[in-house]
């Protein structure tokens, strides 16, 4: 979708929750809309910075459940090799 590029948060969480039932999603958008996502689901993270990212995992059975329960996992990285969990 290349929709995503400068899509806002609102807009890429409308994304996933049209998704089909899969077990996995990478999503490859630009900020400020990935860091809002960020922080909707996981306000204590930090910042993302130029050329990096996150994965929010949750233990559910559908994607629309996402949307309610907060995510089990936050991890953080970027190109610098650092990370956060």
């Amino acid at each position: 979708m290349s929709g995503l590029y400068l899509a806002s948060s609102e807009q890429l969480h409308r994304v996933t929750q049209t998704l089909p039932r899969v077990k996995h999603v990478l999503m490859v958008a630009h900020n400020p809309g990935l860091s809002e996502l960020l922080w909707k689901h996981a306000p204590q993270s930090g910042p993302l910075s130029p050329a990096s990212g996150f994965q929010l995992t949750w233990a559910v059975e559908d994607w629309l459940l996402a949307g309610v329960e907060a995510p089990c996992a936050v991890h953080q990285f970027s190109d610098s090799g650092g990370s956060t969990f």
